[in-house]
């Protein structure tokens, strides 16, 4: 993109007191508009003065806020910091608001309110620019923490009609000396207070949280979660240690009882997708129902430990208020049963899947409450994982025919090349690894939609060879009224479909010696030095009148052939 045109004009507060970083390879964005089209161009960082100092003037010219690396100006690429900012929409505000005399009036507002005083207040032509320079250059990886201290300074700000959109790492701002078309007032440094801030220092006067105490705090969760992951964990290893002793299945393994111990794993499973583990009022009975089922099934020679199974169960997924409470009596018909010998209740996968609500998008985490589509979509990747990579569905998958008709046409073993050079086919093969294949000649080679035709037929696709004669039909059809319209005589008119059933005619060969297993080459012609017309298909001449006549009595017979197939 070429450079814009700028006007260089002397302005004594043109350049802000910013930082330059000295690692090589930094870059700053210009932007500016024409028109209604913002154009940008990137600059290396020690290129800066020189170009703020061409941009004097100039009407809406913006710059970047941070430095890039590699040379765009992406968010995920900002490279370092030298401050942060907010943008103050006042001309927004339903009363005036006025900065004062050398920002006299923020500095009071950031007093009052116990604010950090910003390093510089700029008038950006219609509202005001608010930035806090660091005392050093910080690098990209705090874009995060900087955008965070962007953002509670915006709501800081409130009532200074602060823009929350300005805030992140690739924002760009007016050049100080340039002007704003829709006010006509130059962009200027209203004050510089003088004040410099470590950036960790300012974030914890900014931040709700000091950055010692969010360490803390972290500290704090990561405790909670160690410990409840443990005390989870210790309920869970004891019922599978129980069940190990007792000779009962153990859930990672396949017994008799695998599937139960699948569903109460699936239960805990989708508790933690919905709602991160424990599950909420108005889905506890169920949830608690379907797995004290499935722990009947387990332990019903056991009744006397079911109960103490079912509290296991129960503490992993359901707050200890229901556990208290309800729990026993949702479970008290259940154990009757257990005790009377009747059994547990029995629920099918689907039934359970259409209790508890269970969607496609939650079934790719769980074991066995799939639907029938999820079960054979995993059966068929599995297949596929386990199977040749060049097939689409493995070494036995459904779609062998589709995959003959797409990989096989013109391949080596269906034209058979060695049997035309009268060698066998490992010496053919062994000419090919060694580079050495002679081409067969243009008349003993197949064309590739003949060829298909006979894939079709070893596959028995009769409603793809349908549909492939059904096109070649119309083609020659939309031919006959082309050369009707042109005025073409009788005879021209007749050679022109006998020459169209002709070559429906061949293409019925074709797919019969495919169905068969039998090779067939293509025709020679005996028009010699005749150019191709360009209508005909696969660039195949027209028969001559001597081939017509020589398959007269084919041609004869077309229409009970093709109605045959349209039957």
């Amino acid at each position: 993109m070429a450079t814009p045109a700028l006007t260089l004009t002397s302005l004594d507060d043109a350049h802000e007191p910013r930082l330059m970083p000295r690692a090589g390879g930094l870059t700053w964005s210009l932007n500016w508009l024409e028109g209604d089209k913002l154009h940008q161009r990137m600059y290396r960082a020690d290129e800066m003065t020189t170009i703020i100092d061409n941009a004097q003037g100039r009407s809406d010219t913006y710059q970047s806020q941070a430095f890039f690396a590699r040379g765009r100006r992406l968010a995920d690429r900002a490279a370092a910091f030298t401050h942060a900012w907010i943008d103050c929409d006042i001309y927004k505000s339903p009363v005036h608001l006025d900065p004062g005399t050398n920002g006299s009036t923020i500095i009071a507002f950031c007093h009052q309110q116990d604010i950090p005083p910003p390093s510089l207040i700029i008038d950006s032509g219609r509202g005001v620019y608010l930035k806090w320079l660091f005392t050093g250059i910080i690098p990209g990886k705090a874009a995060p923490k900087l955008v965070r201290v962007n953002k509670e300074l915006v709501k800081k700000f409130k009532a200074w009609c602060s823009d929350p959109a300005a805030v992140d790492a690739a924002r760009i701002l007016r050049v100080v000396g340039s002007i704003n078309s829709k006010s006509g007032r130059p962009v200027r440094i209203i004050a510089d207070t003088g004040h410099r801030y470590d950036f960790d220092s300012l974030s914890d006067a900014v931040l709700p949280m000091t950055k010692a105490a969010l360490a803390a705090a972290r500290e704090t969760l990561a405790a909670k979660a160690v410990a409840s992951s443990a005390e989870r964990e210790k309920l869970v290893s004891i019922s599978r240690e129980r069940a190990r002793r007792d000779g009962d299945c153990a859930p990672n393994k396949k017994s008799p009882r695998s599937w139960q111990w699948a569903v109460i794993d699936d239960l805990r499973t989708l508790a933690r997708i919905r709602w991160g583990g424990m599950v909420p009022e108005g889905h506890r009975s169920i949830f608690g129902h379907i797995g004290a089922s499935m722990l009947g099934h387990i332990y019903e020679t056991q009744p006397d430990r079911l109960w103490a199974e079912i509290q296991t169960f129960a503490a992993l997924l359901l707050p200890a208020g229901y556990r208290q409470k309800d729990l026993q009596a949702h479970s008290s018909t259940l154990l009757k049963r257990i005790e009377k010998g009747d059994g547990s209740y029995r629920y099918k996968a689907a039934t359970i899947i259409d209790k508890l609500d269970i969607q496609d998008a939650e079934m790719d985490e769980l074991k066995v409450l799939i639907s029938s589509e999820e079960k054979a979509y995993r059966r068929n990747r599995a297949r596929r994982q386990g199977g040749r990579s060049d097939r689409p569905n493995g070494t036995t998958g459904h779609d062998r025919r589709g995959w003959r008709v797409e990989v096989a046409a013109g391949s080596a073993e269906l034209e058979k090349p060695w049997e035309h050079q009268g060698i066998s086919r490992a010496t053919w093969y062994r000419h090919k690894a060694a580079g050495t294949v002679k081409k067969l000649p243009k008349s003993k080679r197949t064309v590739s939609n003949r060829t298909r035709l006979m894939v079709m037929g070893r596959a028995h696709d009769k409603a793809a060879f349908r549909e492939f004669t059904s096109h070649q039909r119309s083609h020659w059809q939309d031919r006959i009224r082309e050369a009707e319209a042109q005025g073409w005589g009788s005879d021209a008119l007749g050679n022109l479909e006998m020459a169209m059933r002709a070559d429906l005619a061949r293409s019925i060969e074709y797919y019969r010696a495919g169905e068969e297993g039998r090779a067939v080459q293509r025709r020679k012609s005996s028009r010699k030095g005749v150019k191709a017309p360009a209508f005909v298909i696969d660039q195949n001449p027209p028969p001559s009148p001597e081939e017509i006549r020589e398959h007269q009595e084919q041609i004869e017979d077309m229409e009970a052939i093709l109605a045959a197939w349209a039957a």
